[in-house]
């Protein structure tokens, strides 16, 4: 399966592939089923973000190792971005909501899950604890990040578009990703590898090693992401 799987294709193709078709996936849920869809998305893409964040991805950008998920994480910056211009802050605040009490429920249905004693030679069991149990640690840390930032996001986006509200999405569309997906990163890491880590790393090596890698994957996202804010009003029922 390996090998099928391992095409020879470098990790910024992949990542622009995969920003692609869930793009894609983004907006057919708008079109198909409006708000109700996006907020569905936002849910499956933040627990499999999550899980994404387990493995690290290389790229030519960057000597060091960077945590995949980064990509899913900015569409969820972006969806926001979308409700928030053509349905509202309070729709996006929602979406917001939805999302984070999506990660408490998943956190908690999969520890259940993992009481269970497995049976002998349950090679399930190994690789879900793996994936499922982490460190509680990070999981408060990935609560943190997530909520803050994209409240954060919400403010700057409504904020840039009290000033312009028919023009300029592409400037609050801009500001608004590049800023919370800095802060997400930085405080992500800075809570899992300072605040609440029993061995906190070096500030310089928490910037270099795991905030500004994982940041220019979101800046490219987040300059990719704009386009799609404009073509989300084209997805829109007319009669919603």
């Amino acid at each position: 399966m390996e090998n099928i799987l391992s095409l020879g294709l470098s990790g910024e193709f992949i990542s622009l592939i995969t920003f692609v078709v869930q793009v894609l996936c983004l907006l057919l849920m708008l079109r198909f089923f409006s708000v109700a869809g996006v907020f569905a998305y936002m849910s499956i893409a933040v627990v499999l973000g999550n899980i994404q964040v387990m493995k690290l991805g290389v790229f030519h950008f960057y000597p060091e190792g960077v945590a995949l998920g980064t990509v899913t994480f900015s569409t969820l910056f972006l969806a926001t971005d979308i409700l928030n211009e053509y349905y509202g802050k309070s729709v996006a605040q929602r979406s917001v909501y939805l999302t984070f009490t999506a990660m408490v429920i998943g956190m908690l249905m999969m520890s259940l899950t993992l009481i269970h004693e497995p049976v002998r030679r349950d090679g399930g069991h190994g690789a879900m604890v793996y994936l499922f149990a982490p460190s509680l640690r990070l999981f408060v840390a990935s609560l943190i990040a997530y909520f803050s930032s994209q409240m954060m996001d919400i403010a700057i986006y409504s904020a840039l578009k009290k000033l312009s509200p028919l023009r300029l999405i592409w400037l609050r569309a801009f500001f608004s990703l590049s800023i919370a997906a800095f802060c997400d990163n930085f405080i992500f890491s800075l809570f899992a590898w300072r605040i609440l880590s029993p061995d906190p790393i070096p500030f310089d090596t928490l910037m270099y090693s795991y905030v500004f890698g994982g940041y220019i994957l979101r800046l490219c996202a987040s300059i990719l992401g704009i386009p799609v804010v404009y073509l989300a009003k084209y997805f829109i029922k007319k009669d919603r």
